[in-house]
Parts: structure tokens; C-alpha cells; sequence
């Protein structure tokens, strides 16, 4: 299970593409349109993330055979090099695709969130293109691209509903030759809220485990699993389990400092236990930070030695374990994070500042000035153009 699953179960033609039918057939009129010189507009698709944007121009140029040229935020590092890119891209000819190309410019926001320049440039040479040019955005009505989608064919995707994604899963179970509870299945699809790359993330982390699984199975086995390793008498006992397991071990460190507590009724113990652990942090911060793998080793020693080799105060009895009260944390408050991102993302735009800056330097004079004491709110929320529960959120930020 080395692929992805969203590589490995990414359609290959139109007739697999999911859901899209009305949008399908407004791109497919546009670039017709492009194509005869009935059109210069480019296509701005908008619509939430994982409804098949890139995906639908992918196919759209495999089956034209045209070749797919794609400009994202992530390829690019300055303005002038965005510039000479796309200028390039625009006055040479194709060198692979048979009849043309096509040009994608992914993730138009967040173009326009990095160069704020960006938008009046490319207003300016979309006018001499030859080659149909695609903007791929999340919200076509955000903030700084009105010009553009004045400019431009709008084509609106919708989230993928869940019977469909739900009808897709079961159908990568099957291939995956595993049995998945239809509750899972059915928990999946609901969590992806239309996102299906989301729903095959989920399904190939649930699949991990083991290729049977039944809704009551998988906290039963974690539970299980956590129980034995935290009473492992030996370090080659505490990695068998792991292995048994097959859960990411930045997960499984989770568990394991929850639950140390529940283990030692002697603060000796205790204080032992999570001095091995804070030393096996730091090894798991080094390895994320500087993607030194070789380090691995030195996490594993210390985690598995922490409850394999401490074993003054150790309970005996029976002790019902805790989920990891920082992944519910982080799960309860997603949407809020979502929303306060989305605040931050905003103000950033406005101020044509970094995202970083704006947390570090601007929000807290700007929650200063929004207060409803302070003279200056009217003018500052005008000139970000907050609404009302923008406003709220943003005094009660931390």
C-alpha cells in the first residue's frame, strides 16, 4: 500500500470522472468555443477543494492530446520568475501535445495572496494569448478577483455528494481485495463533506491497519494495542506491538503521553517515564524538522525503552486508557481554525503582508482598534471589510 490511493485511483478518462456533469459539459463548451476563435476569455473554475477542478482540465487535454502546462504557487518563488513563466508559456509552441496546449494557473488566490501584482499582470496578457488559459480557484468572489472573473467564463463545482463518494469507496475496498464496516464507510464520506482526495486519505490510513475492519474494531484494537505496549517488559516487546499495529508513530507517541499517568502510581516512576519520552520528542521534532530519517532508531529506542525499562510504580490492575485529548482538541476545533486561517489569509491580502506577519505583528493592534471603545473601529473594519462575525472572531483570537 506504498501508493497513494489518490494516485492510484485517480481516473484515467472522462467516462470515470466523478459527479460533474453540469460543469463538465460548461468547460467542455468553452474550450470548443476557444478552440474555433469564438472566445478568448480564460475559464476561471471555482469550487471546493477536492471536487475535480485540476482534475477535469487534466483530462480534458489527455483526451485532446494537447499538452498541460501548469503554474501553481508551489513551483514558483518570486513575481519575476511567475512573469517570465508564464510569458514564456504563452508565446512558445507546444513541444509534446499533438494539437496545442492548454495552460493551468492553480490556486489563483493564493498567486494573488503572494504577489499582489499578479492579477493586474495577468489581465494584461491573457488579452495575447493563442492557448486556452484555466484558473483554478476555491472561492471565485474572494477577495482581489473580481477583475479577473469579470474577465473571465465562470464554471462553478460543487462538493461531490455523499452516496457518490460513498458508492467510490466501496469500490476501492473491493480492489484493495479488504472488507471495510459500511458504518466506516459511511463515517468516511460524511467527514470528506465533498472532498473525495480527503475520503481516500481517510480510507488508506483506516486500511493500514488491517485489510478486515468492522466500526467497533478499530478502537478496540488501538486500545488493545496501547495496553500491551505500555506494559511491554522488553524493547523488542514494545516494537512487535507496534509493528502488529502499523500506526504512524508521531500518533502513537500521542498515546503514549497520555496515558503515562494512568501507568505509575509513583511519581519516581513517572518522572523517569517522561524524561526517556521528552528525549524521544526531540528526536521526532529533528527528524520533521530536518528530514534526518536516520534518527528514527534513537525515537524508538527511547519511546519503547520509556515503559519497556521504567518499571518502578507500575500498576497492576486493569486500566481503561484515554483517547489523546490533543487529537480531539484539534479535531473539535478544525472549522474554527479553518475560519480563523481564512481571517488571517484576508488581512494578509489587504495589507499585502505575509500570513506570519499579520499573526505576529498586525493582530494585535488590529483587535485593538476593532474594540468597541476604540474611535478608529469603523474606519479599520471598512478598509478590511469585515463582517460581523469576522469581527468577533477576530477580538476573541489568541
Amino acid at each position: 500500500m506504498s501508493t497513494l490511493f489518490i494516485e492510484k485511483y485517480k481516473p484515467k478518462s472522462l467516462s470515470e470522472y466523478l459527479d460533474q456533469k453540469e460543469a463538465t459539459e460548461k468547460f467542455n463548451t468553452w474550450l470548443k468555443k476557444f478552440i474555433k476563435g469564438e472566445t478568448s476569455k480564460p475559464a476561471l473554475l471555482f469550487g471546493p477543494s477536492g471536487s475535480g477542478k485540476t482534475l477535469l482540465v487534466e483530462l480534458e487535454a489527455k483526451e485532446l492530446g494537447f499538452e498541460l502546462v501548469k503554474i501553481d504557487p508551489v513551483s514558483i518563488s518570486s513575481f519575476e520568475e511567475l512573469c517570465r513563466a508564464l510569458s514564456s508559456t504563452l508565446t512558445s509552441t507546444s513541444l509534446f501535445g499533438s494539437q496545442g496546449k492548454i495552460i493551468l494557473i492553480d490556486e489563483v488566490e493564493g498567486l494573488r495572496s503572494l504577489f499582489p501584482r499578479f492579477i493586474s499582470f495577468l489581465i494584461h496578457v491573457i488579452e495575447k494569448s493563442k492557448y486556452p488559459i484555466v484558473l483554478i480557484a476555491n472561492n471565485a468572489y474572494a477577495l482581489g478577483l473580481r477583475d479577473i472573473r469579470l474577465k473571465s467564463e465562470t464554471i462553478k463545482f460543487r462538493r461531490i455528494p455523499k452516496p457518490t463518494i460513498l458508492h467510490y469507496l466501496k469500490r476501492v475496498v473491493q480492489l484493495e481485495g479488504g472488507h471495510v464496516d459500511n458504518k466506516i464507510l459511511n463515517a468516511i464520506a460524511e467527514n470528506a463533506k465533498g472532498d473525495v482526495r480527503a475520503a481516500l486519505n481517510d480510507l488508506q490510513s483506516i486500511l493500514l491497519y488491517k485489510t478486515q475492519i468492522h466500526a467497533r474494531d478499530i478502537k478496540i484494537d488501538v486500545f488493545a494495542a496501547i495496553n500491551k505496549l505500555l506494559r511491554a517488559k522488553s524493547f523488542e516487546e514494545g516494537l512487535r506491538v507496534f509493528e502488529e499495529l502499523e500506526i504512524d508513530y508521531p500518533l502513537l507517541f500521542q498515546w503514549v503521553a497520555e496515558n503515562l499517568p494512568l501507568i505509575y502510581n509513583e511519581p519516581r516512576g513517572l518522572v523517569m517515564a517522561y524524561e526517556k519520552l521528552s528525549k524521544a520528542d526531540i528526536f521526532l521534532g529533528r527528524i520533521k524538522k530536518e528530514g534526518n530519517w536516520s534518527l528514527l532508531k534513537y525515537f524508538f529506542d527511547l519511546m519503547f525503552g520509556t515503559v519497556a525499562f521504567v518499571s518502578v510504580g507500575k500498576r497492576k490492575k486493569f486500566i481503561p486508557f484515554k483517547f489523546p485529548t490533543y487529537l480531539k482538541k484539534i479535531s473539535s476545533s478544525r472549522k474554527d481554525r479553518g475560519e480563523e486561517k481564512e481571517l488571517v489569509a484576508k488581512i494578509s491580502s489587504k495589507c499585502h503582508v505575509s500570513s506570519k506577519k499579520v499573526i505576529s505583528e498586525y493582530l494585535p493592534f488590529i483587535k485593538l482598534l476593532v474594540q468597541k471603545q476604540s474611535k478608529y473601529r469603523k474606519e479599520v473594519i471598512n478598509y478590511l471589510s469585515l463582517g460581523r462575525d469576522e469581527v468577533k472572531k477576530l477580538i476573541h483570537l489568541s
